[in-house]
């Protein structure tokens, strides 16, 4: 079996790294490796595997914690936190036998150290009772998703690609073999609960055999190896409502991670991340349009057919119109996200001279010139 890259690593961050530096890159990598983006090609595939898993680890406090600890052991079928604690403690003790004397006898700082560490965690874990962890939700999981400029103001349906951790079909779940099931866990009889006895106290703290389920796999299921999760591509029609913009996000119901023992799946939130327009422009639910005439339309006013979002319609210029001013077109703008009626388009006029002009044209703009009484100049108070 090829040796796993270091989660860390394939990621791009360090150890240190905070959750929001952790999400940050994971979107970065995502939508360079996802499937949508890179259709048929098998290595972004599994890049985007390898991003994955190291995602749903490092996002997760907990299983972050076990990670930095144990590495990618902590996740294999068997793995028993109890006896790699132990391990850790006599190598970080120099195996010396644990501290044990209250009296007077000093063991320097170093000693003071070890024992505040083997201690510690008994005392966490001390009246978190004996019952066995039952149904609990799945993860809520995030989804970045661009989509075009006139999706989101006129709203309608995308499909998305979803990578995910699913409930095994094999074994339900249950991560044993078919035709076996979970058995009682032998160290705590069920209970969950292992009793640890450290000179005159006695602690209880989730047994490391089976982690505190009370129940342990002896014949694990071969098609998610014990897990009772598989990862699954999953294709989900989402429906877009009219007017979203940038960071809307869309709920949808069930369909995040898997739920633990029985328990429901999480949700999946759809972040939405809107793409440009080639001319429309866009703010709140108004949208803004440049519309170019000639000099001439400009002076003596025109009809011009210009595009809106629902289709091509008649725009009247008056004449004597300035460059730079705006003609509002009532309710033609983006549908409002919550509650009725719709933005208004505005139409920004760009007189354009003409940079050629033959030389009739040019006579008739000299003539036009000497007959021009108007001096555009004549209010600026220069």
């Amino acid at each position: 079996m090829a040796k796993k890259r270091d989660y860390y690593e394939t990621l791009g961050i360090k150890r240190g790294d905070s959750e929001v530096e952790i999400k940050k890159a994971y979107r970065k990598l995502a939508r360079k490796f996802h499937p949508d983006i890179n259709p048929g090609d098998k290595s972004a595939e599994e890049r985007f595997k390898e991003i994955q898993e190291a995602y749903d680890i490092l996002r997760d406090k907990e299983k972050r914690q076990k990670y930095d600890t144990f590495g990618h052991s902590a996740f294999e079928q068997g793995f028993d936190p109890g006896r790699r604690s132990e391990e850790t403690y006599r190598h970080r003790a120099g195996r010396r036998a644990p501290f044990t004397d209250f009296g007077g006898t000093s063991t320097g700082a170093e000693g003071f150290a070890d024992f505040g560490d083997l201690f510690g965690n008994l005392f966490r874990n001390a009246g978190k009772g004996g019952q066995t962890p039952g149904p609990s939700q799945g993860q809520d999981l995030e989804y970045s998703l661009e989509i075009d400029f006139m999706l989101a103001a006129l709203g309608g349906l995308t499909q998305i690609l979803l990578q995910k951790e699913s409930v095994c079909e094999a074994c339900l779940g249950s991560g044993a073999k078919a035709g076996s099931r979970p058995q009682t866990c032998p160290v705590c009889q069920g209970s969950g609960m292992a009793k640890i006895v450290q000179g005159t106290f006695n602690f209880s703290q989730p047994c490391s055999r089976c982690a505190g389920t009370g129940k342990v796999i002896t014949d694990p299921c071969p098609n998610c190896l014990g897990r009772g999760q598989t990862v699954k591509s999953e294709r989900v029609q989402v429906k877009i409502p009219t007017g979203v913009q940038d960071n809307s996000r869309i709920r949808l119901a069930g369909k995040g991670g898997p739920g633990q023992k029985g328990g429901p799946a999480g949700d999946l939130y759809i972040v939405l991340q809107v793409a440009k327009h080639p001319f429309f422009r866009r703010e709140d639910d108004d949208i803004f349009l440049d519309i170019p005439i000639s000099l001439s339309e400009a002076v003596l006013g025109t009809k011009v057919i210009i595009p809106t979002i629902d289709g091509k319609t008649t725009l009247t210029i008056p004449p004597g119109i300035q460059s730079g001013q705006k003609l509002r077109m009532r309710g033609l703008g983006v549908h409002h996200l919550k509650g009725d009626g719709r933005g208004d388009q505005y139409a920004i006029i760009k007189i354009v001279a003409p940079k050629q002009l033959s030389s009739k044209a040019r006579a008739l703009m000299e003539e036009f010139a000497r007959l021009e009484t108007e001096n555009p100049r004549a209010d600026t108070g220069w």
